[in-house]
Parts: C-alpha cells; sequence; structure tokens
C-alpha cells in the first residue's frame, strides 16, 4: 500500500483514491509520482508533512520530514527532522536530526547528523 493514512482537515483518511485527490488539491500532487511504501501524511496550510513511511525513488519538492526511510531519490527542498537517509541526492533544506548514510550534498543547513561508519 503507498498510502497507509493522511491527516487533512482535521479527518484521518485511509481511502487512497481520497488521498491522491487530496495531494493533487493541495499543490502536493508531485509525491504521487514518486515510489513511496506505507506513507503517513498530513497536510496543514497545503504543507505536506511525510510523519513515517519508506520513500524508494523520486523528486521530493518541498514539505516536512518528521520520521522515516527514504533509500534514494532527489531532495529539493524542505525540513529533515528525523529519520534515516540511506542513499540520494540533497539539493537544499534544513537538517535538523537523523542518520545519514551517503549521497551527494548540494546546500544546505545541517544541524545533527549521524553518520554511517
Amino acid at each position: 500500500m503507498r498510502f497507509k493514512s493522511l491527516k487533512y482537515r482535521g479527518k484521518d483518511i485511509e481511502d487512497q483514491p481520497t488521498i491522491e485527490r487530496s495531494l493533487i488539491n493541495t499543490g502536493n500532487a508531485w509525491l504521487l509520482d514518486c515510489e513511496i511504501e506505507e506513507a503517513e501524511l498530513e497536510i496543514f496550510k497545503n504543507r505536506l508533512k511525510w510523519k513515517f513511511g519508506r520513500f524508494y525513488n523520486g523528486v521530493w519538492v518541498e514539505g516536512d520530514w518528521m520520521d522515516g526511510d527514504w533509500f534514494h531519490g532527489l531532495w529539493l527542498n524542505g525540513h529533515w527532522f528525523e529519520g534515516h537517509w540511506r542513499n540520494g541526492t540533497w539539493t537544499d533544506g534544513i537538517w535538523e536530526n537523523g542518520q545519514y548514510d551517503g549521497g551527494p550534498v548540494v546546500r544546505g543547513i545541517f544541524k545533527n547528523t549521524r553518520r554511517q561508519a
């Protein structure tokens, strides 16, 4: 299952087509092109929050990454709070905390990073 749940406008949504329509209607349709699994999402003031799940590949455009596993892809911008970054290209954004295993970094603000030895 790509989407486990979406919290939007005070409701918890589990219906896949309704989640997809909500992403489109809030300007977050870019996530539909990504390879993901078990994503737990929230949209607040049209800003996407990735609460948990697995991101296998794609282009992350903008939003808050609260926790989860990132396997590969292109991160354009956003705010990373916690999680496990396995590989991919970090273009810009703010990194608060989490484990970073590898991949090129173009620019950004990095506060607390645990690097794999």
